[in-house]
């Protein structure tokens, strides 16, 4: 379950949808692998890689746990009914 992501990754990503709405971007940076390594090479000052996680990480892995908590507990335990593994969710 991923819960960074490369800020080079968000900015191709953010370029990439708005060259998708604007003709004349699309072909300003050829593909997708040269706009990933200009934009990495812009942030290259920064001296190490950029991670980016989600304002509510927190939150997500929480929900996430719980999910995969409950679907251990359904497959490997298979008289556990649905309401059951909810009571075992941490």
């Amino acid at each position: 379950m991923p819960t960074v992501v490369d800020a080079a990754t968000i900015a191709s990503d953010a370029i990439e949808l708005a060259s998708n709405s604007h003709e004349g971007l699309k072909d300003s940076f050829g593909d997708d692998d040269a706009r990933y390594e200009f934009i990495k090479s812009v942030l290259m000052p920064f001296e190490q890689n950029l991670i980016v996680t989600p304002k509510d990480i927190d939150i997500i892995i929480e929900h996430m746990s719980k999910i995969i908590s409950q679907g251990l507990n359904l497959s490997l335990q298979k008289s556990m009914s649905y309401e059951d593994s909810q009571i075992f969710a941490l």
